[in-house]
Parts: C-alpha cells; structure tokens; sequence
C-alpha cells in the first residue's frame, strides 16, 4: 500500500490497551494485518483487534497470500474507528 503519508509499525506490546493508545497517539488511521511466518503482528497487534473489534473496521480482505510456493493465509486492511475520531479522519 502506498500512501504517501507517515508510516509506523506498532508497539511491541502484549496488552491491547497500550496497543490502542499507542496506535491513537501515532494518529494512525489504517491498520494492515500480514500473515506470514516471521510476523510478530499475530504476538502484538492480534490480542487488541480480537479484545477491541469495534474499533477495528475490516475493509479489505486479500484471500490468499503465498510464500515461497506455500499458502500463508489471508491478510487484512483495517480502517481504525472509535478511537476519539475528529472530523479530518486523524485521531486525537
């Protein structure tokens, strides 16, 4: 995805409350969940998508994602909401 914009990764947290403050105060807007082998987003950024789905808008879905000739799984693009939203999409 490209965006011209500010990118970041997560935090390396395993508590979802820290995840989504970290994730509000980087004004993050859209969220990308990969599923490779290597991934550390099922370890970090897993626990507050599945404790906080309402603030977690799935809106894209890619079904299959391949690596080296072996099925992975899917990946997923979320929009961020309910997480003190103004009115230009950045959050306070």
């Amino acid at each position: 995805m490209f965006s011209n914009k500010f990118v970041t990764s997560y935090k390396y947290t395993l508590i979802p409350e820290e995840q989504i403050g970290y994730l509000k105060s980087t004004g993050t807007d859209y969220v990308v969940f990969e599923n490779l082998d290597f991934s550390s987003t099922r370890r970090y950024l897993l626990p507050a998508i599945k404790k906080y789905p309402e603030k977690f808008k799935k809106i894209k879905a890619i079904p299959e994602v391949w690596k080296d000739n072996k099925k992975m799984g899917r990946e997923y693009l979320f929009i961020l909401t309910d997480i003190n939203m103004m009115g230009n999409g950045k959050m306070t």
